[in-house]
């Protein structure tokens, strides 16, 4: 929406100049304001994590880094299983072969051993 005008004169430029520059200058202010209120809460936050709280994160790095092992411990096992499976798998499909020509031997289902 456009903003109303005051008098005819807003669309002088000498007009129009002052009101931006009145905007950069209202801008630089909450900036400013800002970037204090910025500063103020890096400070307090410094504080509130001194001692106590770089122990607190070195702990909960540490905590981190053990969930971490675990996580890729168990990834590997997961992966051994699922090796595991598809070897299993493979057996499965050779036997199923084998029952589905009628060889229910140990041989290899070609008819390579004799019955």
């Amino acid at each position: 929406m456009t903003a109303k005008r005051v008098s005819s004169n807003e669309d002088k430029p000498a007009v129009r100049v002052l009101r931006q520059r009145e905007l950069i200058s209202q801008m630089h202010h909450e900036n400013e304001v800002l970037r204090l209120d910025m500063t103020r809460q890096l400070r307090e936050s410094k504080r509130a994590t001194g001692g106590a709280g770089a122990k607190e994160i070195a702990r909960l790095q540490e905590q981190a880094a053990v969930y971490i092992r675990k996580i890729q411990h168990e990834k590997a096992k997961v992966e051994e299983v699922e090796k595991q499976v598809c070897e299993m798998s493979a057996v499965a499909q050779s036997i199923m072969l084998r029952v589905s020509r009628g060889c229910v031997c140990d041989c290899d289902g070609g008819g390579n051993r004799e019955h």
